[in-house]
């Protein structure tokens, strides 16, 4: 239960740092001092955290070459920074399994976007999982 907590707080927070436009690494110590997060949970939030902040313009690339239908400035920024933490938990954090990183972004979508939102998701991560698969990415 733990990592799903600490999915949830890192995708909080990088939609804190993606409404701002400040993406600050002293914003991390902060928002687990004022979420009070279990120490438990602060080891892989500020991993997911500081792997998505390392690799934040690669991501955003392979956001735009996976939603070329969209006009990037107008997906919703809940559902960006969902997508963000999918995209590095299936790229860059490598203890955890692909379909546990799609599954739980459909969950987070599910919980706090819109009705239409995980379907999206689930589409944007199965395919970069695919592309990843098939080693072009």
């Amino acid at each position: 239960m733990s990592r799903r907590l600490s999915r949830k707080n890192a995708m909080q927070l990088i939609y804190e740092m993606n409404m701002n436009k400040d993406f600050q690494r002293d914003k991390i110590n902060d928002f687990v001092e004022y979420q009070n997060i279990n120490n438990n949970d602060v080891e892989f939030f500020k991993e997911i955290v500081n792997s998505v902040l390392d690799n934040m313009d690669e991501i955003v690339d392979i956001v735009k070459e996976n939603t070329k239908q969209w006009d990037f400035s107008r997906i919703n920024k809940l559902d960006l920074s969902i997508i963000e933490v999918g995209i590095c938990e299936i790229l860059y954090i490598e203890s955890t399994p692909d379909s546990v990183a799609i599954n739980e972004a459909v969950e987070l979508a599910k919980e706090f976007s819109t009705e239409k939102s995980y379907k999206f998701i689930n589409g944007i991560l199965a395919t970069i999982v695919k592309r990843k698969e098939n080693a072009s990415l």
